[in-house]
Parts: structure tokens; sequence; C-alpha cells
């Protein structure tokens, strides 16, 4: 069957929004199902994922990763995935202002969801990547090329502006930072992903 012009599209969709929910929050049980037995596995096996230490007890995996979670991105001593942070060594630089304008300029509503999280949060920057996406198949499938158009350039002015100037070190120094044989080949995946978004964006 020949693969639809969509499909691949779809595929990068679907990878920003999986790794926007990882950073976002704790795996879950659903999450988890995936991961273990649904459609995910395939494909993070392909990747190079051992995923055989989720197997057993579902519970007992949940509450391995939440720790390693916690450990990663939200205690004391931890590299929390924020630009701000990242960047200038406080929440709440300049930078999240900017991020909260191309938000609020491209409807992006995150706040129902994550009432508490900043801007710059980095899942809330790759679940906005997939929010243009998801806009830009939408103006193609109602042949709006000029609004198809706006918001491709916007996915690659934000990756530019934001995503680039600070993914990529965040990466390695989360990567340093576990030794967990989900947390660090999925970081991993996620970095090679996001450099080669970069580079598709000629950014």
């Amino acid at each position: 069957m020949t693969e639809s012009p969509a499909q691949p599209q779809d595929a990068i969709k679907n990878l920003y929004l999986f790794f926007a929910q990882l950073f976002l929050k704790e795996v879950d049980a659903p999450l988890l199902e995936r991961i273990r037995s649904g459609e995910l596995r395939a494909p993070l096996e392909e990747a190079g994922m051992d995923l055989k230490f989720l197997e057993g007890d579902a519970q007992a995996a949940l509450d391995g990763l939440a720790v390693e979670y916690s450990a990663l991105f939200v205690q004391p001593g931890s590299f929390p995935p924020f630009q701000s942070v990242a960047q200038g060594g406080r929440y709440l630089t300049p930078d999240a202002d900017q991020v909260e304008l191309f938000y609020q300029k491209y409807g992006f509503e995150y706040r129902k969801e994550y009432p508490k999280l900043f801007p710059d949060h980095l899942g809330l920057e790759l679940w906005f990547i997939a929010s243009l996406i998801e806009a830009e198949q939408k103006a193609k499938a109602a042949n709006r090329t000029q609004d198809e158009g706006v918001y491709a350039a916007a996915r690659a002015e934000f990756l530019k502006k934001h995503v680039a100037a600070w993914a990529p070190k965040y990466f390695e120094t989360a990567a340093r930072m576990t030794k967990h044989p989900f947390y660090l080949p999925m970081i991993e995946f996620a970095a090679a992903f996001i450099d080669s978004e970069i580079e598709r964006a000629n950014v």
C-alpha cells in the first residue's frame, strides 16, 4: 500500500507528543501499557531500548519510574526541564515570557491541564510544536495553503529561538544524571529526534 503523505507528519507529531508526556509527568498506567505491549514497544526496541525491566508487576515498574522521574526532574538537586533554568539558572527569565507570547499567538492552551507550570517547560515546548504540526495538517487538508505556510514557519522559528537554544545541552546533562534503563535511552532517543528536527528546519 502506498504511504499517505500525511503519515510522516503524523509520526513526527506523535513523537513530539510522546516526549512531551515523558517530561511533563511520571509514566502512568496507560502509557506503561502502550510501552510494554502496545504500539510503542516495537519502535522503542528498534531504537535500541531494552524494555525487559518493565515486565512483571506493573505497579512495581510504575513506582520505580516515579522515583527516577522525581530524582531527575523534580526534587532538590535535580535538573528541572525549564528553558529559563537551563539558560539563566533561575525560573521565569525573559525567555519564558517569549515562549508564552508564542503560545498566545497560535492559540496554544495548556493551563487547564497544567495550571501551575511555567510556560518554558520542555514538555510544553514539545507539545506546542505538535500543536503547530496538527494546525499545519488541518490547513493542508482544507487547502488553506497560506495558513499551512504560516504554521510551518512558526514551527521552524520556535525551534530556532527556543528548543535549539537549550534542549540539546539539556539532554546531554540529563543523560549524565541517570543510569536508569528507561530514562537514559529515552533521553538519548529524544536528543537524537530533536537534533534531526533542528537539522530538518535548517536552524
